[in-house]
């Protein structure tokens, strides 16, 4: 199969595309057929050398990615294969035809969300839903969300507005970035 592979840090140029062998699911693994792939400020920052990369180098890059799941590990209900699903794998890998990740990576994909867009909203819709839980909104709050204006701040303005906060506030860059977030927030669900 067809895989980026980063055998150092450092610029762009040190992502290659190679020839390696299809990953075998370990257990509690699932093997998924990549559609879409993501690429994400933490990825930059590992190829940049400003994190060790998990397991070390040589490595497949990629931490995010969705398609179909093609096998499954022991321990994996065989039903699992051929469902859509979307994955975070912080192990790295997703830059490939095909990536073995941790069944707890994964999230199945809702019907008529297409591979891009699952990809386009997993991470950043992710690490909102995580912060929105750790807050334990009752109901009624004020809830001040600091980069507003960015993904994380955008989709965690609309679930704190599903969550019932009474009031949010943001802060932004700038007027013109965060035009569009009060529209969002302001929006009854």
């Amino acid at each position: 199969m067809r895989a980026i592979v980063m055998r150092r840090t450092g610029g762009p140029e040190v992502l290659r595309l190679e020839d390696v062998p299809v990953p075998v699911p370990a257990a509690g693994e699932v093997l998924v057929k990549t559609e879409a792939i993501g690429a994400s400020y933490p990825e930059t920052l590992l190829r940049s050398g400003a994190f060790p990369v998990p397991g070390g180098l040589p490595a497949v890059a990629g931490i995010e990615a969705a398609g179909t799941v093609a096998a499954v590990g022991d321990g994996v209900d065989a039903g699992m294969i051929g469902r859509r699903v979307v994955l975070m794998d912080t192990c790295g890998g997703a830059y490939a035809e095909f990536c073995a990740s941790p069944l707890s990576a994964i999230t199945e994909i809702p019907d008529g969300l297409s591979a891009v867009d699952a990809v386009a909203v997993g991470g950043m819709a992710a690490t909102a839903l995580a912060v929105l839980q750790d807050a334990e909104l009752a109901g009624g709050e004020t809830v001040l969300i600091e980069s507003a204006a960015g993904q994380v701040g955008g989709y965690l303005a609309q679930l704190a507005r599903r969550a019932g906060a009474g009031r949010i506030i943001g802060t932004a860059g700038s007027p013109r970035s965060s035009s569009w977030l009060w529209s969002a927030a302001s929006t009854r669900w």
